[in-house]
């Protein structure tokens, strides 16, 4: 099939293609919400951008009811529009917003947070499972999931109607969206960007639906509702709005008279004002102007530009902006590495030449090429939007996410790129399953070797007790719990090494950091090693720093001749306070069935009947 008959085939062979790939898009779908489900758990909370003010204000919405204010103390994100905010504060009514007890400690930027990447201490409680509030977050973070579910099946609709003729770039152009490290992210976090992602590849594919049978009223309804949806989504859509409206007025000769015309215009625009218009009403009643820009300028003044950027801040924005859109993940604290940019690069490269084969080879311009030329719109008005947002603001609207609106529109002239020159579906899907494949790595790459390992805190999960070798219970006075620990040991012939990991928790929080000493006994409790340290400190997380739960590991080497090691009998564990020596007790706990037992041992240099250590039998 030739390219200009590619762009003619019937609209019968158009609907059985498109039908022929649904399962596929299905799957794709569902992929996703897997993808993003998985970075939504790695992910800490508070450590995407933004994250702690748009949980405070889903919060605000779950219990006060009411939409909240913009005032300059404190500061708040009421500027958003709310319909991502209540949406996740109805997802979060399955859990209790008002409970807090397990959420991290915010810290915000600095080493406070004992890591220079966090931007808050985290700990054993806020992990799975879930409860209070840490529970309802989780539950705004999958609301998130489905949005970006929904912004990448909107890329797949739209593909087809760019494509009609060839399905398989609509599915790639998903995958693409999909798979893109910094959207999966972001839609695995508490924020308004997956959702304005999916009110732009929303808005685009009734775009194009009304650019095909503009004389549709219906199809002109669609779009209004979905404009003003929009615009209540987050105000970086605004630029799509306008695009819808100037395809409207450009498209008068394609209607069968002006009065249709007028008609389609109308109810446009009715129906978005109908459905946002109470949003910006609210704004001039509140603060005087229809955007809340005088409040949002009072309460964020450090945002606003006192003088425009010169070129060479413009080319530092437009670096910030390329990297950030695919990487550079938590609070641009985190980079991705320039493999991930230069791959990117590559494939934009790849795609642009691919535009050149089919500018150069297609024989017939019209038709879809309307559709195409549309997204190609979406794109440059919103990167106009954008650059315009940075003469006025700072750094922060230089922010990759700021570009998901129009993310769809790219992802389709990026998959229309990378297939041309394909010949026949089998090998359009054969390259675009390689394609995707590649992506699919690379987003999993991004998550579990860049982000999972760089907010790993010393603080281990809930789960991490069922996976401890040897369990026991054993409490030290009431403060410190033993739940479990492994044993190692290693010999060179001269010297012996015995590892010893222990699994301690929180009983309560823990007023000083005290220290934890193992002994390596004989049979006649004679003493043959010792270890001390305060568990936790090379980490900087010493006991004082544990909240209640908070399970730690840590371990103790005893180093002994390797004659010795075969003499050692038991283990004697005790926790002590190293400013004075005094020992902490007593002990209370037993060991669990078919495992070394955790018993009291009383010791002959703690004078009177006080249990003062665990003692592990070999």
């Amino acid at each position: 099939m030739t390219e200009a008959e590619q762009w003619t085939v019937g609209p019968g062979a158009v609907r059985a293609r498109a039908a022929s790939t649904v399962p596929l898009s299905g799957a794709l779908v569902a992929a996703f919400v897997a993808l993003a489900g998985l970075w939504s758990v790695v992910t800490p909370i508070y450590e995407a951008p933004d994250e702690k003010g748009h949980i405070e204000y889903a919060a605000h919405l779950a219990t006060q009811r009411t939409l909240p204010v913009q005032t300059t103390t404190p500061r708040t994100y009421a500027h958003h529009p709310p319909l991502y905010y209540a949406l996740a504060a109805v997802a979060g009514a399955v859990a209790d917003w008002q409970d807090e007890r397990d959420m991290p400690e915010w810290v915000g930027p600095g080493p406070g947070a004992g890591n220079r990447i966090a931007r808050a201490r985290h700990h054993t409680a806020e992990t799975f499972p879930w409860r209070g509030r840490v529970a309802a977050i989780h539950a705004a973070r999958f609301v998130s999931v489905l949005m970006g579910a929904a912004a990448v099946a909107f890329t797949i609709a739209a593909g087809r109607l760019a494509f009609p003729t060839q399905p398989t770039i609509g599915l790639l152009a998903g995958a693409l969206l999909a798979c893109t490290p910094q959207f999966s992210f972001m839609s695995g976090a508490v924020s308004n960007d997956s959702t304005a992602a999916a009110a732009g590849a929303a808005v685009l594919w009734a775009l194009l639906r009304a650019r095909q049978q503009p004389a549709q009223l219906r199809r002109w309804l669609l779009l209004g509702v979905l404009c003003g949806t929009a615009l209540l989504a987050k105000a970086t859509t605004l630029s799509l709005v306008v695009l819808a409206g100037g395809a409207w007025f450009f498209l008068r000769t394609r209607f069968p008279s002006p009065r249709r015309w007028a008609a389609a215009g109308a109810m446009l625009a009715a129906v978005v004002l109908l459905t946002a218009g109470w949003w910006f009403v609210r704004n001039a009643t509140l603060y005087g102007d229809f955007l809340g820009w005088a409040a949002y300028r009072a309460a964020w003044p450090h945002m606003i530009r006192s003088e425009l950027p010169d070129l060479a801040e413009l080319g530092a924005l437009a670096s910030l902006q390329w990297r950030s859109y695919w990487g550079d993940f938590g609070w641009l604290t985190l980079p991705s590495g320039n493999w991930l940019t230069l791959g990117a690069g590559g494939l934009l490269a790849a795609a642009a030449w691919g535009w050149r084969r089919r500018w150069m080879e297609r024989k017939n311009r019209g038709g879809n090429f309307a559709l195409v030329l549309i997204c190609a719109l979406a794109i440059g008005m919103h990167a106009v939007y954008l650059f315009g947002q940075n003469l006025f603001q700072t750094a922060v609207m230089a922010q990759g996410r700021h570009l998901f609106p129009a993310a769809g529109a790219a992802m389709i002239l990026v998959a229309g790129g990378l297939l041309a020159g394909a010949h026949g579906r089998a090998e359009r899907r054969a390259r675009a399953f390689g394609i995707a494949a590649t992506a699919v790595a690379a987003n999993l790459a991004c998550a579990l070797l860049i982000v999972a390992p760089a907010y790993r805190g010393p603080a281990l999960p809930k789960m991490a007790l069922l996976s401890v070798p040897r369990r026991i219970d054993a409490g030290v006075a009431d403060l410190l719990q033993l739940r479990g620990f492994a044993l190692r040991s290693r010999s060179d012939g001269t010297t012996a090494v015995i590892r010893v990991r222990m699994y301690w928790q929180a009983q309560r929080d823990i007023p000083f950091d005290y220290a934890i000493f193992v002994d390596a006994l004989d049979a006649s409790d004679m003493l043959l090693a010792r270890n001390y340290i305060v568990p936790g400190q090379r980490e900087n997380f010493g006991p004082a720093a544990w909240k209640s739960g908070d399970v730690v590991a840590d371990e103790w080497v005893l180093n002994l001749p390797a004659t010795s090691v075969n003499k050692v009998r038991r283990l004697r564990i005790g926790a002590y306070d190293w400013r004075d020596g005094s020992l902490l007790g007593p002990i209370r706990g037993s060991g669990a069935a078919g495992q070394p037992t955790a018993r009291p041992f009383t010791s002959w240099r703690v004078a009177g009947p006080q249990l003062n250590y665990i003692v592990i039998d070999r």
